[in-house]
């Protein structure tokens, strides 16, 4: 159920977005330009997805789902800069909460953030890839792993200075050990987050 609930949201806003992009008029607008800068301030529910098992051993398949792992919350806060035009670049600190049966997980991901934004006024659908690294702890348990974040988003322009909407994005966290004693555990958790935005250009 949660995967369709998420599959249906996704195809939403690519649905939106090609709707909006069907509209020609404002097709290669440049919306920002070198110098600009934003501050973003993100919130939503993070959903387990799986793990990729690297090293199968015996019966192990190569995924495993995250069956003991409930939907969570998660939030972040960005700023950026942009280069060239509506090419961002920046950093971006990640958090969230989730219950596992009888413990809590909690991350803190920290990461470089890039962005590119494609414009069709009065919409802008950014692109992103962050790439950095997660503090991760469950209960007493805590590991440093990294983190990748591939992503996109949906929103529209209020004003010049305020712009509205919903991003979700991938969040991938290796754990990879290259003892052969540990190999067994090495493991790629996967979540998907779904994110209300709300960006302040200045």
């Amino acid at each position: 159920m949660t995967k369709k609930i998420i599959a249906l949201l996704c195809l939403s806003i690519l649905f939106i977005g090609y709707i909006v992009a069907e509209d020609d008029d404002y097709e290669g607008v440049t919306a920002y330009s070198r110098g600009e800068q934003i501050f973003s301030l993100n919130g939503g529910a993070i959903f387990p997805i799986g793990n990729f098992v690297l090293f199968p051993q015996g019966d192990e398949t190569a995924t495993a789902a995250l069956s003991s792992t409930n939907i969570g919350i998660a939030g972040s806060l960005k700023w950026g800069a942009f280069v060239i035009d509506n090419l961002l670049l920046g950093a971006e600190i990640n958090g969230m909460l989730a219950t596992t049966y009888n413990r809590t997980l909690t991350m803190v991901p920290i990461s470089f953030a890039a962005s590119y934004y494609f414009i069709y006024y009065p919409f802008e659908f950014p692109v992103y890839l962050n790439v950095g690294f997660s503090l991760n702890k469950l209960n007493d348990l805590f590991r440093v792993s990294a983190f990748i974040k591939p992503g996109f988003g949906v929103f529209w322009k209020f004003n010049e200075d305020w712009a509205f909407g919903l991003k979700t994005n991938w969040w991938i966290l290796p754990e990879i050990y290259f003892q052969e004693e540990y190999s067994n555990q090495s493991r790629i958790a996967n979540f998907i987050d779904l994110s209300l935005s709300a960006v302040y250009h200045f």
